[in-house]
């Protein structure tokens, strides 16, 4: 057993947003192993998980924090930076490992990051003793600019998010006033870089396009004008049973494909496929490192081909989306983390 603090920046209620929900959910499997965690956040008195106060300045640098982080005598910290692998983030793991008295700092970055050449010779100055990606792409990234990394996936919940039987799936139709339609659901925010007026070319599916958008997480008016004038049915208010927008659809859209406007692996994609979905998305971040096409997945290179298979997918007799994620559980998560971690001696 180890003593680890985990630093997330957010993981305030409501966990409608990916950064939040993986940070969350990563802090919680952690513990489970049957490590002793202390998270710490900034505002933990909003905290989804037991926390305690994190310094909002740009150093995370605070008497009292320091104070905290040796009394802990911590063997280990976990820093998981909203911002991911920025040069910024790199310098707050100095500044952590130094307030926790030298203990070995581990970032896990949720999305990808490039760097400029001022910015490579930074990330060889300082750094955390480990980084955690989510891609290939983003594992040969940091390494070329001379930190030590590894890859991770994310995960779900397979119990949370389940297939709906029959009659569950006809009466929860029924209270959100859907018929005999074919529905494609798509799950996040309101923001240009998410791709989504590529969901309006989906109208010609002969589908309904439905939207839940994050309640926390303020609507780009462009983006939002633009979905109110077309066919798209949205619902920007908290959803407190997500699984069931999921039980209700026929198929799941991803659409984006701007590195900085979803966390590399989308717990929405993988959400859908465990409620055994047929998803169509672009071949996005880690995606394509976790998931084999088939059976109901899609993972598009053009927006072409997006648009041909999301049509095909409303027409599949048989979906196997769900076996594919099945082996994805928040535990296989923590213990990857953790396997990481001891392979390199920390």
């Amino acid at each position: 057993m180890k003593r680890i603090a985990i630093v997330c920046e957010d993981i305030s209620i409501p966990l409608d947003e990916g950064f939040k929900n993986a940070s969350a959910h990563i802090a919680g499997s952690i513990a489970g192993l049957g490590h002793q965690v202390t998270v710490y956040t900034h505002e933990p008195d909003k905290a989804a998980i037991e926390a305690a106060p994190l310094p909002r300045n740009k150093l995370l640098r605070d008497k009292s924090f320091a104070a905290a982080l040796r009394a802990e005598r911590h063997d280990l910290l976990i820093y998981i930076p909203e911002a991911a692998a920025t040069p910024m983030s790199m310098v707050r793991s100095s500044s952590l490992r130094s307030q926790a008295g030298g203990a070995p700092v581990v970032m896990i970055s949720l999305q990808r990051r490039t760097y400029s050449g001022s910015g490579r010779i930074l990330l060889r100055m300082t750094g955390p003793d480990l980084v955690l990606v989510l891609s290939s792409e983003s594992l040969s990234t940091v390494r070329s600019a001379g930190r030590p990394a590894r890859q991770i996936p994310l995960g779900v919940d397979p119990e949370v998010f389940s297939p709906a039987a029959a009659s569950e799936r006809h009466h929860l139709r029924r209270r959100y006033g859907i018929g005999d339609e074919k529905v494609i659901l798509h799950v996040g925010h309101l923001r240009p870089g998410r791709n989504l007026e590529l969901l309006e070319k989906l109208a010609s599916s002969g589908a309904r396009l439905a939207l839940v958008t994050s309640s926390s997480t303020a609507a780009d008016p462009c983006v939002r004008s633009m979905l109110e004038s077309s066919s798209i049915h949205l619902l920007n208010e908290f959803v407190e049973n997500i699984a069931d927008a999921y039980r209700v659809a026929d198929g799941y859209a991803f659409p984006t494909v701007s590195e900085t406007d979803a966390i590399e692996i989308p717990l929405s994609v993988l959400e859908a496929m465990a409620t055994n979905l047929p998803v169509v998305a672009m071949a996005f971040g880690g995606l394509p490192d976790i998931l084999n096409p088939g059976g109901g997945l899609f993972l598009c290179e053009t927006e072409d081909e997006f648009v041909t298979s999301a049509r095909e997918m409303l027409k599949l007799e048989t979906v196997q989306t769900r076996e594919q994620v099945l082996s994805l559980s928040w535990r296989h998560v923590a213990e990857s983390i953790m396997t990481g971690i001891e392979a390199e001696r920390l």
